[in-house]
């Protein structure tokens, strides 16, 4: 790892390493680390959710490609909220370049935030 690279408050790993979200206080850190801590235990029934580092309050997380279930306090609050979201749940992008499916679309499940599956992530960037 590159030294100027920016590393996840949360897990250490690079946040180039997957896909980012920053917080109103201009923290940034991996989507799925966010959601993690969100849905800990400790935060389960906390309705006002905190930026891990700052403790400043966030936010609803935004639903991105990948979530395929909203989680309540954490993407919404009310359910008129949930009926209001728009669940994106796309297959990957990548066309197929040959075999038997040459031209088709990949169709496996994509890597959270992203538009490809772990396959083809590398086309993404």
């Amino acid at each position: 790892m590159n030294l100027d690279e920016e590393e996840c408050a949360i897990c250490g790993v690079s946040l180039g390493d997957k896909y980012t979200h920053t917080l109103k206080c201009n923290h940034k850190f991996h989507y799925e680390c966010l959601l993690k801590t969100f849905t800990s235990t400790n935060n389960k029934y906390d309705k006002k959710k905190r930026c891990p580092y700052c403790k400043t309050k966030c936010d609803h997380l935004p639903l991105i490609n990948g979530i395929i279930k909203p989680i309540q306090y954490i993407h919404y609050t009310t359910y008129d909220e949930l009926n209001n979201l728009e669940i994106v749940n796309k297959p990957c992008k990548y066309v197929i370049k040959k075999g038997k499916r040459k031209g088709e679309e990949c169709g496996k499940k994509c890597k959270i935030g992203y538009d490809y599956c772990s396959s083809h992530i590398k086309f993404d960037k």
